[in-house]
């Protein structure tokens, strides 16, 4: 198919524009790791242990658990079970990613059941649990549990929590594409925008914001695209936040957006880009 070369290099030459040799997001761990270096006041140290685990869950899920861990311990010794729970959360969705999901399901439920302490007098903070969760029930299939979960995310008008109702929406739609209604999907995704887009605060609680929206975000709109036969508006999809992600030193995501391109291959027969692709998914994963 004449179409394989093109796309080869349609995609090599887009991904390569922009990127650094220190990327933001990089910059804004090493700032945090720094900072921690010099904080003796505990409420302080456990915050920015909390930003260091939230932000290296997907980029690093290892050492999501080494501070997680020194998080959660701190939290604890101080009574800050908000941030407690929150770390926990993180700590599963660091076990998800290395793909240990007994750990995750065990430590998000311990994160869940300490939230109920907490409910009648703070904020549960337990929205990373409730969320990768979801994502575990759905990467074993159980959808009705994991639609569960993602709707808990879900916030009344007036809450003003625009992340935690930008997850849920997403987890959604990541569930109706897996059942094949796309239209369910595409709704899904609208209202996780909007949300995303209202939002203050970025994903990870980076300075300055990295993303307006979860990069994963463009992958699942391409999937359910792919499935509608848009193969155009999919590959746009994908080359848009393959290139964020690699500009900005997110192994984690850009591994997704070559899976995703390797598997858009092999539908349009295209073996060997297929395999192209897929090695650079392995090489990002590894």
């Amino acid at each position: 198919m004449k179409v394989v070369p093109i796309l080869i290099i349609f995609f090599t030459s887009f991904v390569g524009y922009g990127q650094t040799s220190k990327s933001a997001v990089t910059i804004q761990l090493d700032s945090l790791k720094s900072e921690l270096k010099f904080v003796g006041n505990d409420s302080l140290r456990v915050n920015l242990l909390e930003q260091l685990t939230m932000s290296y869950a997907r980029v690093n899920p290892d050492s999501a658990i080494h501070y997680g861990e020194q998080a959660f311990e701190l939290a604890i010794n101080i009574s800050n079970k908000p941030v407690a729970v929150s770390v926990l959360g993180f700590i599963g969705d660091a076990y998800h990613s290395k793909g240990n999901l007994p750990k995750g399901l065990e430590v998000c439920l311990e994160a869940i059941a300490l939230s109920e302490e907490l409910l009648s007098t703070q904020e549960s903070n337990a929205g990373p649990a409730f969320s990768t969760l979801g994502d575990i029930y759905s990467d074993v299939g159980n959808y009705s549990q994991a639609l569960s979960y993602y709707s808990k995310l879900l916030r009344p008008p007036g809450e003003n929590d625009e992340l935690s109702n930008a997850f849920g929406h997403f987890g959604r739609a990541s569930v109706y594409e897996k059942m094949n209604m796309l239209d369910s999907a595409l709704y899904e995704l609208g209202l996780s925008k909007k949300y995303f887009d209202e939002s203050p605060v970025d994903i990870a609680n980076r300075n300055p914001k990295v993303y307006s929206v979860n990069p994963n975000w463009f992958n699942m709109r391409s999937r359910v695209y792919v499935k509608q036969g848009k193969i155009d508006l999919a590959l746009l999809d994908l080359t848009y936040t393959l290139s964020m992600t690699l500009k900005n030193d997110e192994p984690y995501y850009s591994s997704n957006s070559y899976n995703d391109i390797a598997s858009l291959h092999a539908k349009l027969n295209a073996r060997d880009s297929a395999i192209y692709f897929a090695k650079k998914g392995l090489q990002e994963a590894n």
